[in-house]
């Protein structure tokens, strides 16, 4: 294993800039410091005059003149970090609808998408040189912005800004502690009051205030570190300094590095020790050793796997896919709205199948919409263009287009026409030579389609098998009344498919008749789809049948139609018996989501994870309900030692403190589940301490996920949810590590994080064979 720290470290690295381009760079930002008059638009017809500014910073913008913050929020105010993208011209819902977006000032408009609040500040400036300025600092900005995690001293004069509340470069105590109380610390009141009279003993009693630097001081004070110097005390020597020999014993001992050599000690040392004496001397202090616990060279989620890691070259029924239902609905599956921006958040969250109602629009027009429903309707040519531009922004690996079609001929033909000039440079259709389909690595930047047609050259009829409602009429499955009415009105219809839109589907849906079925009959091309309860029976009756047929033929799972509010049903199931597509609502928040983003948060993120290989392998036999072989088990250790700077739940900065406690769960084969937590730990959301360790036994550790959530006991109601992570198994990184937090969403919380210690042992009873398993 290879480390690289310089990389690893997360470190404060500028985009490197030719003299010419700083200097335009700095009048940019010098700029953008001084303030633009902007109209920022909103919904339809909503477009207010503004003063867009950013901070002398750099780590904010707002905008002013602006309505008073809600539950306690700047909603004026965004963070860098907190930018996800920034685009050029009207390239959003608010101004492809807006009354007064005229074409002729498109170029003069950008807007910023937020991370965590899932909403965009759409900009019209004054004209297109002060728009260019804008969107040029931004993306400088969002490149060169070192993680806040780790520069500690610049974040904390952040918070210094926060709690000078009148601007005046000083902070009263009650100004102090009332920072302290949004950050969620309420430390001892005596300690509090008695550090801050330290700091301010020499001063006038008219002048008893905080500067930057003294709050930087008083900040660290209050906020040190124990858990991290207790571990440092056990490897320092008698001086408090680590040489390279006690850091070859706590990377080979703690953290179960290999090869670990002086060398490598060496590196450590000069790129986080920050005492130039210290790293002549060639030695760690504790606050070097801070760095290092707090980078990424120790995050819980192993750093290597945030690259492609695995074989891709394996054919595409040997991976789990991330996968997207009714990809183009942004809240519910009867009256919600349908838009592109849908199809950008699942392909920026790593999706690789996304989903295309296809119906007759105005005009022989194809558009997207939850048919017989009241969603509202969208283009494909909109959608096309979208994908376009994002099918290969997160992953380099094949995007599926999975059509749901219900268009006559002609309009199908217009969708052929517009796949084959939109989307034609990455469009593969080629007939498999082979009883398998090809792998993501020779699929690299290509887009699949998957519908329902033969590849013979002919209007033909769709194939309407028996059995189960196809993947070409789920909303008959809908459980909702006024659906059901509309779908009496509509007359019954045979569905005729255009050989043009026909010939360019690499994947065909076929009816499900049963697995030996699938492997005899079917080629590798076709796909079945089932309904989650199909799935769920199917798994539970016959998984070992369900896991050899997904060995070679593709299923798509997709949720049931009861939930008409776009809830989500428990994906592992699916993925337990081998299932590639198991399609989800990406657009809400919840625990199924939460484990989709987890197990899909390996490989690089590409959206294709490679099964086990006894899931792909023929001649080996599994069924995810049974016993386990021996050797397939793993103990896993897990020690909760501190959690960091903990938000308020939904997101706000008034009320009580928390009460914190930590919920630890295993998702994986039935054998594997469990569920422990911590003690809760009162009145205390900055730095609660646990120490509590727990001990899993795992018999199938490459289906395990391990989903850690953090909540807030409220004995007046049920408790509230602050934050939650999610992992495979074979991603932990052993060792004492940060684990850094997420929303409910997924986006990432700023600075919040649980301490950890984590071991993975093989069990004493398969080491030793006399003993019993």
């Amino acid at each position: 294993m290879r480390y690289n720290f310089k990389i690893m470290a997360n470190l404060n690295i500028s985009v490197e800039l030719d003299e010419k381009s700083q200097l335009e760079m700095a009048e940019n930002l010098l700029l953008m410091r001084k303030g633009s008059r902007i109209t920022r638009f909103a919904h339809k017809d909503w477009a207010k005059t503004k003063t867009l500014t950013l901070d002398k910073s750099n780590y904010s913008i707002t905008y002013l003149p602006s309505k008073k913050p809600k539950h306690g929020l700047n909603d004026n105010v965004a963070l860098v970090r907190d930018i996800k993208e920034v685009r050029v011209g009207y390239k959003t819902d608010v101004f492809k609808g807006h009354k007064k977006a005229k074409a002729s000032h498109e170029k003069s408009a950008f807007s910023i998408v937020l991370h965590e609040r899932n909403e965009t500040w759409d900009i019209m400036t004054s004209n297109e040189k002060v728009a260019a300025i804008w969107v040029k600092g931004l993306k400088y900005l969002m490149e060169t912005d070192a993680e806040v995690y780790d520069d500690e001293d610049k974040w904390v004069r952040e918070v210094f800004t926060r709690a000078d509340r009148n601007k005046d470069l000083k902070v009263s105590y009650d100004e102090a502690v009332k920072v302290l109380k949004q950050l969620n610390l309420k430390p001892d009141k005596i300690y509090t009051k008695r550090l801050f009279e330290d700091l301010t003993k020499n001063k006038d009693k008219k002048d008893i205030y905080l500067n930057e630097d003294e709050f930087v001081t008083y900040y660290k004070s209050l906020t040190r570190r124990n858990d991290i110097q207790e571990v440092f005390d056990n490897y320092c020597d008698s001086k408090g300094f680590m040489s390279y020999n006690d850091i070859n014993k706590f990377l080979t001992e703690a953290q179960r590095w290999r090869d670990v050599n002086e060398s490598l000690c060496k590196e450590l040392v000069d790129c986080f020790e920050t005492n130039q004496h210290n790293r002549d001397a060639g030695r760690l202090g504790v606050d070097g050793f801070k760095s290092f616990l707090l980078s990424n060279s120790c995050e819980f989620f192993h750093p290597n796997h945030n690259d492609v890691y695995q074989d891709m070259s394996h054919p595409l029924s040997h991976y789990f896919i991330a996968s997207s239902h009714n990809t183009y609905l942004m809240e519910d599956q009867i009256f919600g709205p349908s838009s592109t921006e849908a199809y950008v958040r699942a392909l920026m969250r790593g999706c690789r199948c996304v989903e295309l109602d296809l119906w007759d629009g105005p005009d022989g027009e194809p558009i997207v919409y939850h048919g017989h429903t009241f969603t509202s309707k969208i283009t494909v040519r909109e959608i096309f263009e979208t994908i376009a531009k994002y099918a290969f922004a997160k992953s380099d690996y094949p995007l599926i287009l999975s059509f749901e079609n219900h268009c006559s001929v002609p309009v199908q033909e217009r969708i052929a026409y517009y796949l084959n000039t939109i989307l034609a440079d990455w469009i593969y259709s080629e007939e498999p030579t082979s009883d398998f389909l090809p792998s993501p690595e020779q699929l690299k930047h290509k887009i699949i389609i998957k519908g329902k047609g033969p590849r013979v050259p002919k209007v033909d009829e769709t194939n309407n098998d028996d059995g189960e409602v196809s993947d070409e009429d789920e909303a008959a499955d809908i459980d909702d009344e006024q659906v059901k009415k509309k779908l009496e009105e509509e007359p019954k219809k045979k569905q005729l498919v255009s050989p043009e839109l026909s010939k360019l589907f690499l994947i065909r849906g076929a009816g499900f008749k049963g697995f030996r079925n699938s492997v005899e009959n079917y080629t590798a091309e076709q796909i079945s789809s089932l309904v989650e309860s199909k799935m769920n029976q199917l798994a539970e009756e016959q998984p070992d049948e369900f896991v050899e047929a997904n060995k070679s033929r593709l299923v798509r799972i997709y949720p049931a139609g009861r939930r008409t509010k776009s809830d989500n049903y428990n994906p592992v199931p699916a993925w337990n018996v081998g299932c590639q597509i198991v399609a989800l609502n990406y657009q809400t928040p919840c625990v199924e989501m939460q484990l989709n983003q987890g197990k899909f948060a390996q490989n690089g993120g590409s959206g294709y994870i490679l099964k086990p290989e006894v899931m792909c392998r023929n001649g080996l036999r599994f069924d995810p309900n049974g016993l386990m072989p021996p050797n397939f088990r793993r103990q896993l250790t897990l020690r909760i030692i501190s959690g960091h700077e903990f938000p308020k739940p939904n997101a706000s900065t008034k009320g009580e403190v928390v009460d914190p406690y930590v919920k630890v769960q295993i998702h994986g084969i039935p054998a594997d589940k469990a569920e422990v937590q911590t003690d809760r730990v009162d009145d205390n959301g900055f730095n609660p301490r646990w120490d509590k360790e727990f001990v899993f036994t795992l018999t199938m550790p490459p289906l395990a996920l391990i989903r850690f959530a953090v909540y807030d006991r409220d004995p007046r109601s049920s408790d509230d949810f602050i934050c939650q992570f999610c992992l495979p198994f074979t991603s932990v990184q052993q060792g004492y590590s940060h684990l850094r937090m997420l929303s409910e969403s997924g986006d990432q919380l700023e600075r919040c994080s649980l301490f950890l210690y984590t071991a993975v042992e093989v069990p004493k009873a398969i080491l030793d064979p006399g003993s019993p398993v």
